[in-house]
């Protein structure tokens, strides 16, 4: 029981649903919003440099 216990305060706490926070934007909403600015940057950066 003591190593259980003590594996399971080791490992951070994988908790998704936080009441805390909004429910309607998880972490994985805010990457993809992340990875699409991303990609508008590389396309912009591009075009300037192509000009």
């Amino acid at each position: 029981m003591l190593r259980l216990s003590s594996n399971s305060s080791d490992y951070p706490q994988t908790t998704p649903q936080t009441p805390q926070s909004n429910p309607q934007t998880p972490p994985q909403i805010i990457l993809k919003l992340l990875r699409l600015l991303l990609k508008l940057l590389l396309r912009l950066s591009s075009n300037y440099s192509s000009v």
